[in-house]
């Protein structure tokens, strides 16, 4: 699991954003977020990948108070073999 903290933008469309008497074109805010994920081993070079992400935005929101994306994600992973002994090479110092 890990913990990321950095800075977002947000560009609004059509005008901006109006929300409390103040028209946002843009906003900058704090982002931080909850990650995890896992590498699930399918053979010696193949594995599949699930990451789970929950973001907070501190940007200008509608009136339910904050803007929380949710990142689900799935992937593959392939495993570059590069170890010499592994491929029956003989190594020099024998």
């Amino acid at each position: 699991m890990n913990a990321l903290v950095g800075r977002g933008r947000i560009n609004y469309e059509d005008n901006g954003y109006i929300f409390r008497g103040f028209r946002y074109i843009t906003s900058t805010s704090m982002v931080s977020a909850c990650v995890t994920g896992m590498d699930i081993g399918l053979t010696h070079q193949f594995s599949a990948k699930v990451d789970f992400q929950y973001q907070h935005w501190t940007a200008p929101s509608p009136s339910f108070g904050s803007i929380n994306p949710v990142v689900f994600s799935l992937g593959g992973v392939y495993k570059f073999d590069l170890n010499t002994h592994h491929r029956g090479w003989k190594n020099s110092l024998d």
